[in-house]
């Protein structure tokens, strides 16, 4: 009598399944828990209220009020300092020993975007400054979700509140310089289009001697492709320095 054929065992396929979607699951909660904890060091609902709204008056960075806090403590070594006033790129510089020149006072803020200059424009102002020299917006696209036309309203508004309490206050609006990343490249350029629209300020303008040949940072004169290195911010001192030496001396110090 021939014996009918044993059908052999099909492996199940759930065990590989299970696998899966436990591993999926599990990036799912490390991507949610990356996402809680930028959003939270950004400003927590404040920041998403902001992104969903573009209202530039909710969302103040943590980081800047507590860097605000601290420049209220620091005596203003001259009077009528020059202000250097901006986002991280403006911060990571020694501007007063670069360009020797005792009368200027970096108040950049690392992550800083326009709605924050504007919000912590008081302490600028209470030091009556002669001029102030404002570069902003680098973090105005992926921190607020700001339109470029956003970013503009706001430096207006830095502008005119600068003028309104110091009137005699000398203000420079420096085009907002490249990256690597073409996007943000794109959207600073269509910013940095609108700028020479803003009234009662001089216009600086150095972004071609920051780009390669397709309009982004030069490589070579950053750290991380958005941050200069020493050999851009000697750039960027050079463009400056013979505009310094065009201010009125500061007057005697008040220490």
């Amino acid at each position: 009598m021939q014996r009918e054929p044993t059908a052999t065992p099909v492996p199940s396929s759930r065990p590989k399944l299970l696998v899966v979607l436990l591993i999926s699951v599990g990036l799912n909660l490390v991507a949610l828990g990356s996402l809680v904890w930028v959003v939270q060091g950004r400003g927590g609902v404040n920041y998403l209220l902001t992104i969903a709204t573009r209202n530039p008056s909710r969302h103040v960075d943590p980081v800047a009020i507590e860097m605000e806090s601290r420049f209220q403590s620091y005596p203003v070594p001259v009077n009528r300092p020059v202000v250097f006033l901006g986002d991280s790129i403006t911060s990571g510089y020694a501007w007063m020993e670069a360009l020797s020149d005792a009368r200027i006072v970096n108040r950049g803020i690392g992550n800083d975007t326009s709605a924050g200059v504007l919000a912590r424009l008081g302490t600028v102002c209470a030091t009556r400054p002669s001029a102030v020299f404002l570069m902003i917006g680098t973090n105005d696209r992926g921190n607020l979700g700001f339109a470029p036309e956003d970013t503009l309203r706001n430096i207006n508004r830095i502008v005119e509140q600068i003028h309104a309490h110091v009137p005699d206050c000398k203000v420079f609006v420096q085009a907002v310089l490249p990256s690597r990343a073409p996007k943000f490249v794109a959207w600073s350029t269509a910013l940095n289009a609108m700028l020479p629209s803003v009234p009662n300020v001089e216009h600086l303008d150095f972004r071609s001697a920051f780009e390669d040949s397709t309009g982004l940072l030069r490589a070579e004169l950053t750290t991380d492709g958005t941050h200069l290195n020493a050999a851009g911010y000697q750039i960027w001192s050079r463009h400056l320095a013979p505009i310094m030496k065009k201010l009125p001396a500061a007057p005697c110090s008040q220490y």
